[in-house]
């Protein structure tokens, strides 16, 4: 039975942040997209109040700069799930990519598809990034988003 109670989320018990950041060498489609890369890291995560080691990542195929910052969070929300309790977990995350954090937003529920369209000259990676992101953010009992300077992720990333 679907109704509006079954819908419902646990409250949360703890409080992640994700502090993501990702791109490419090359994001100019012409010239051929270079290889995504991108890095994360949590801060709350067992307790703990600073952030964690920040955790590097190569996707190891050419893709947009877009493309990267999204995977790179797919990466980090789908690490975060298999470490328990996404359920009752309630995830902020936080970058300087506000097409990403756009994209969060539509996989969350608080934008529609109709009001945010895919570009026509999208990738099939940028759409497929958007489908994981979608599927990453859906075991979580609360996902919310907040952009944050370029200078952010580069203290905390050092790029």
């Amino acid at each position: 039975m679907d109704d509006l109670f079954s819908r419902l989320k646990p409250a949360p018990t703890r409080r992640v942040v994700i502090h993501f950041d990702g791109g490419t060498p090359c994001n100019v489609p012409s010239r051929g997209f270079g290889i995504g890369y991108g890095s994360y890291c949590y801060t709350g995560l067992d307790g703990h109040t600073g952030k964690g080691e920040p955790i590097r990542v190569n996707h190891g195929i050419p893709c947009s700069n877009n493309a990267a910052e999204i995977l790179t969070l797919c990466v980090a929300l789908e690490k975060l799930c298999e470490m328990g309790s996404p359920e009752t977990t309630s995830v902020h995350v936080q970058g300087d990519s506000k097409i990403a954090l756009k994209w969060l937003n539509v996989a969350c529920g608080r934008h529609t598809q109709k009001s945010v369209k895919v570009a026509a000259t999208a990738t099939a990676l940028f759409t497929e990034s958007i489908a994981r992101l979608r599927r990453a953010v859906e075991p979580f009992c609360k996902v919310e988003s907040e952009w944050l300077p370029r200078n952010h992720a580069v203290a905390v990333f050092g790029h």
